[in-house]
Order: structure tokens, then sequence, then C-alpha cells
């Protein structure tokens, strides 16, 4: 079973589809991209068979999809990480905040855990709001600087930013908000399954909370598993 020894990061770039299943999977493509789909299987007690199958019946990428995210210039694949999740995230983490807050003043009896998630939920936001600030300020806006990799415009720039420590800072800070993120989401889950609570608020609040970590992987992804990889590729290429 060939597929069992690929990486969860070549098998995205394979099958960019193959996103939604793994979401709905629980598996960690994100922060995990280096392990093998064995790996992980085995560490989320899945079937790798099933899986496998799974991942062979999804139909096969449409090309401009893959080419636009796997194939675009490193300026406009950052341009899409901003213009996309950037603004997803900073839309969408005050309105989590603000349900947070009703949440806790309206079911601080019955959710014992909510406020304690409450103020997780605004440090994990203000961390965030913090980070994708750095990232457009320092990686992103060095990348666009730089031009079209593909012409050789990053020549001279990459070399001046300390690219590997700061990747790898990058690439930790988004280990610890996916961790951080799954924390939350599943102590408010157990919290309101052991509930009887009728209002629909706090349901209203986890839909919100799994939407935003759903986009908050596919983020991840496309830095760790695509951005940030082309990056050092680009960067061991100007070195030779």
């Amino acid at each position: 079973m060939m597929m069992a020894e690929d990486t969860l990061r070549r098998i995205l770039l394979e099958r960019p589809e193959a996103v939604s299943l793994f979401e709905a999977l629980g598996i960690d493509y994100a922060c995990g991209g280096e392990r093998t789909l064995r790996e992980e299987c085995q560490r989320k007690a899945l079937s790798l068979d099933l899986v496998s199958q799974q991942v062979a019946a999804l139909p096969a990428p449409e090309a401009t999809c893959a080419e636009f995210v796997y194939l675009v210039p490193l300026p406009e694949l950052a341009r899409h990480i901003v213009e996309t999740h950037h603004t997803f995230a900073r839309t969408q983490m005050p309105r989590i905040n603000r349900l947070f807050e009703r949440a806790a003043q309206l079911h601080s009896s019955r959710l014992p855990n909510i406020c304690r998630l409450r103020e997780q939920m605004m440090d994990l936001s203000d961390e965030w709001s913090v980070h994708m600030i750095r990232e457009e300020r320092g990686l992103f806006s060095t990348v666009h600087r730089g031009g079209n990799p593909h012409e050789g415009g990053c020549r001279g720039v990459l070399a001046g930013c300390a690219m590997r420590v700061s990747l790898q800072q990058i690439r930790l800070e988004h280990q610890m908000v996916v961790l951080r993120m799954q924390s939350i989401v599943t102590a408010l889950s157990h919290s309101l399954t052991v509930s009887s609570l009728t209002d629909p608020l706090p349901r209203e609040l986890e839909a919100m909370l799994l939407q935003f970590q759903a986009d908050l992987h596919l983020h991840v992804h496309l830095e760790n598993n695509i951005l940030l990889p082309r990056l050092e590729q680009l960067e061991q290429t100007l070195r030779a």
C-alpha cells in the first residue's frame, strides 16, 4: 500500500480535496504534514485501509486549484493567505469572543468552565492577532519585496531575514495555537454534552468555534506544508 508510506503533505499536494476528509477524520494535516498516513492512522486509531480507500476515491483535483495553491508565485500565495485566512480570523475572533461573553453571563452556573474557556479564547485571539501582524510585516513583507521567485526576484532578500530561525518560530506558534484551539473546542463540546441546556446560544458558539478551527487548520496547512517548504527550497537554491 504505497499511499500508507506517503506523508500527509505529499498526499495533499497530489489530492488537495483530501483536506476535507482529513478534517472530518480529525487527522492533523496542518501541523503533522511530515507524518506518514500510516503513522497518523496509528496515532488516531483509524483504519489505514479505510482511510486509504477514501483518499483514493476522491475526484482528481481541478487543475486551476492545484495551480493556484502550489504553482503560483510566492507573493500571490502569501497574499491569498492574508486576504482569505487572516481576514477571516480577524472577522471571526471578535464574534466568537462576544458569544463567549454572552454565554458566560447567561450560563456560568450550568457550564462551570465557560468563564475559563472565554479567557483562554481571548488570550488565543490576542496572540494569534500578533502572530498574523508579525507575519505580514516580516516574512510576508519580505516575500512581497522579493517579487516573483520564479524569476529570481527573491535573490538576496531571503538571506537577510534569518529565515531558518524565523520559519521554525512560525511553525512552533502554529502548533501551539492549533493545540490550544483543540483544547477549547473539546472542553466546550464536553460541557455541552453533559449539560441539559436548551438555549441555542452555546451550540451556536460551538458551531462558530468549529468553523474557525477548520479555517485555522487550512490556514496553517497552506503555510506549514506549502509556503514555508517552498521558501526553504528557494533559500537552498539561492545559496547553492
